[in-house]
């Protein structure tokens, strides 16, 4: 019985807090994260706006279509590794910065470590809606500018 009378307590304080919050966030304009958070989903970006290398010739010959890295099973060993998706997105803002030496220093270790040797490829924006292109694969890109591997050592 004494459990009993804990848990209606506790309920009954909850629900009086609740009420509380609720009339002051209404008054304020302002939501309270544990108790009401639908303001977060305005939070969300609509649009994600990120760097990726496309993938247009190995050994002299044109990739056709061109593949974005990500994409690359059949050409590349490790296309989904999240250290060749930090180098990437690196290499973009250091070109975004026309910092030619910390963009050539984050291509050396991307390809010496993930691509292959002779082979051209392009620096892209990638602009998508994220669940668009969860559900449908669409997304747009840009190109910034065209690179080629430097031999392997």
């Amino acid at each position: 019985m004494n459990s009993y009378l804990r848990t209606k307590k506790i309920i009954t304080v909850f629900l009086i807090s609740y009420v509380i919050f609720s009339v002051y966030s209404f008054i304020r304009d302002k939501e309270f994260f544990p108790f009401f958070s639908w303001n977060l989903f305005v939070l969300v970006p609509h649009t994600v706006t990120q760097y990726n290398i496309r993938l247009t010739h190995h050994n002299e010959t044109p990739i056709n279509p061109p593949i974005l890295y990500e994409y690359a099973d059949t050409i590349l060993t490790r296309p989904h590794s999240i250290i060749a998706y930090y180098l990437i997105q690196q290499i973009g803002k250091a070109n975004a910065k026309n910092d030619s030496v910390e963009c050539n220093k984050f291509r050396y270790v991307l390809e010496q470590n993930y691509l292959l040797p002779k082979m051209k490829y392009e620096l892209v924006t990638m602009k998508y809606f994220p669940l668009e292109r969860w559900k449908t694969g669409n997304y747009s890109i840009s190109p910034i500018q065209q690179f080629s591997t430097i031999d392997k050592k």
